[in-house]
Formats: C-alpha cells, structure tokens, sequence
C-alpha cells in the first residue's frame, strides 16, 4: 500500500472529499488514519525507544525516570551544572577562535561535476499500482514521465564482469477520482548518529546500484583496499569514473544494510546452547 506524502495531502480539500463515492471515501479515511498513527508513533519517539540521539529529545519533556532530589543536594548539584556550564561555554568559544570556516563545501566556491558522459544501455520504467488517496488500481490509466536518473549496475558475465548503465523513468498516473500519484524511488532505513551533520539514509535514488555497491564494499572491506586505490582499480579495469565520496557512501551504506542480519545473528548467538570461539 502506498504512503501518503507531501504532495498528496496538498491535492485534497473538501471538494475533492464530496466527489468520491462511500467507497472510495473509506479507503482514503484508512489511509489518513495509518499516516496519522506513523506520525504520532515517530512523534513519540526518543533516545530511551529508539536510536535517536538525546540532542533530538524534547527538552521540555521531562524524564519519566528522574528521581526527586534531596534538598540537601539541590545546591551541590546546580553548583556543579553551573561549572560544567562555564567549562562548555569556554571549549565552545576556543572552537570559534581558533576557526570560523564551517565542514563541507563553501559558500562560492568552485563546484566539481561528473566528466564522465552516461549513456544509457537499459531503460527501467516505475509505473504506480495503485491510487495512494482511494487504493483503486492504477494499471490501466494513462501515465506520464516526471522524472528519471542513471545507475551503474554490475552485470556479472562468463568470464569477467561488466558496468552497465541504466536509466529509470519515475512516471506520474492520474486515477479517475482525480488524485494524482507519482511512483518515487524507495527509501529504507536511516543511520542517525549523534554529531554528524547528514543522516545517512538507503535509497534507491543513487548513481551506484546495488551490486556495484556490494562489490565496492567487498573492495573496501574483504580485500583492505583503499578508497583510492578502488577508485584507480574501476577506472582502469570497467573505464568507470566515481568519486572518492561515492565510493565511501557505497561502503556505509552496505555497512547499514547489513544491519538486520548483524541482529539476527546476534539472537541466535544469545539463544545458542554452546558457543566456540577460534
């Protein structure tokens, strides 16, 4: 079943509600009452339920599990906050002194663009199934590109492996109650990491596919392989052009798709009878 997001929720309004039939009208209910319970599930959520950082918490929400104070440590305890407040404050200023420039890219500076012309060898196309607002089937109604990217993909052959270039075209269909649905590229799950300025999250909006990724990642990780010297290795032996930064996110993001078999593992291994270590 498909989510509703953003643009969806800005193509209703009450004249769109009276001109769907009953049944049509109850499937779009079930569907605003499933958004609204995600919504509501994720509003709850923090670093005590699940891997938020405790930067993200509610600071006006107090802990359930805060004990009183005794009055006797109420001065003791504000006298200590009050110098840990002072020493945070100084290592913060001292940060700012010894440099102002931000990570990343500047403001003006000079940006860097693919070199390397793609040309597209297979054309993939993404047709929504069904109406995100009333769930009615979508395959025989009339649809329209909106948008498309390029994917490098590792065709294994008989003898050696090969890069193959891959467009996919995301297309907008229009149902008969009038709402309009785009199929997008998929998403999966986020790495939140407390400190980093970018949630690393899986999507298949990417330049690499996913067994060039693997295959990048076994690079990287089985055969100790820098992230240059991969960058060397694709560019000499598949005449396939990526950056430093593509080749790191290929091996961080195959370091978090394999986090459900890691747990996995891990169940198994507490509910194991006997264990050996080599």
């Amino acid at each position: 079943m498909a989510r509703l997001n953003k643009d969806d929720l800005a193509q209703m309004n009450r004249s769109y509600f009276q001109l769907l039939s009953q049944e049509r009208l109850v499937e779009l209910a079930d569907n605003l009452h499933i958004l609204a319970t995600d919504l509501w599930e994720k509003q709850q959520q923090n670093s005590e339920n699940s891997s938020q950082p405790p930067s993200l918490d509610n600071p006006y929400h107090l802990k359930k599990t805060q004990e009183p104070e005794h009055p006797s440590s109420k001065s003791e305890s504000a006298t200590v906050k009050t110098e840990e407040k002072q020493i945070n404050e100084s290592r913060v200023k001292e940060k700012k002194q010894k440099s102002k420039r931000k990570s990343g890219k500047q403001l003006g500076g000079k940006g860097f663009g693919r070199q390397q012309t793609l040309k597209a060898e297979v054309i993939i196309r993404h047709y929504p199934l069904i109406c995100a607002a009333c769930n009615y089937d979508l395959k025989e109604s009339e649809s329209q590109r909106y948008m498309g990217y390029y994917v490098l993909e590792l065709e294994p052959k008989l003898f050696g492996l090969r890069i193959v270039t891959q467009l996919h075209h995301y297309y907008r269909t229009t149902c008969s109650c009038g709402h309009c649905t785009d199929e997008k590229p998929g998403t999966r799950f986020v790495s939140v990491i407390e400190g980093r300025n970018k949630d690393l999250q899986l999507t298949e909006y990417v330049l690499v596919g996913v067994f060039l990724a693997t295959f990048i990642a076994s690079l990287g990780v089985r055969y100790r392989m820098s992230r240059r010297k991969i960058q060397e290795f694709l560019k000499d032996w598949t005449n396939t052009e990526l950056s430093i930064g593509t080749i790191d996110r290929c091996v961080r993001e195959a370091g978090i798709a394999c986090v459900p078999v890691v747990e996995e593992l891990v169940e198994q291994l507490q509910k194991s009878d006997i264990l050996q270590m080599a």
